[in-house]
């Protein structure tokens, strides 16, 4: 038993209505239960609110749209690029196995150009098959020194071998532009000579 609030009468304690005074003493459970949930809605949609307010995800009505960060953050990043393969070595043969007659007094001259930007290298063998001591120089020269050459003026030569009857070469290129490969028998003025050339090319890589 208790006592109602209104007119201090006896009643039931599960009694909703006083029976004396006839006034409400106990709201239903199913009215409190939708007071509670009200108030529940009500802190979420706050709690929503200012969670959108501190830069987090908008509220979306479900547990969801506050998981979609984390979910993106953990997302795998994008593969950079592979960079393009570089292009492959360029090779200028200027002579391949040739075999070069000289007369007494004569000269073997052959120019090329290069313009390729990467780094270049000349290389070639020399070596005299016939003739006396089957010797001969061997020139690598740019154009003012070709010039020169002709004009009997010592050149300053990218290579010179001296009189020689074998000679490697392997000479870089340093500046792009026209280059002569001289081979001369002009001090000898009565033996022919003759010279085999091999693989004489320019390769820029």
């Amino acid at each position: 038993m208790k006592q109602c609030p209104f007119c201090a009468e006896q009643i039931q304690r599960a009694a909703v209505v006083c029976r004396h005074c006839g006034r409400t003493v106990q709201a239903p459970a199913t009215i409190l239960w939708a007071e509670v949930a009200a108030g529940f809605g009500a802190f979420c949609f706050v709690g929503a609110l200012l969670y959108a307010g501190m830069g987090g995800a908008p509220f979306a009505g479900n547990a969801s749209a506050f998981l979609a960060p984390a979910a993106a953050s953990g997302s795998p990043a994008a593969a950079a690029p592979e960079p393009p393969p570089p292009p492959p070595p360029l090779v200028l043969t200027v002579l391949d196995d040739s075999a070069l007659s000289l007369p007494p007094g004569e000269h073997f001259d052959t120019a090329f150009a290069v313009s390729d930007p990467r780094p270049c290298t000349f290389r070639a063998r020399m070596q005299g098959v016939e003739g006396g001591s089957r010797d001969v120089e061997v020139y690598l020269l740019d154009e003012d020194g070709n010039s020169n050459w002709h004009s009997g003026i010592k050149p300053a030569a990218l290579y010179e071998s001296g009189r020689t009857s074998a000679s490697t070469i392997e000479v870089p290129l340093h500046e792009k532009g026209r280059f002569h490969l001289l081979v001369s028998n002009r001090y000898s003025l009565m033996t022919a000579k003759t010279v085999r050339v091999e693989n004489a090319r320019v390769v820029c890589e």
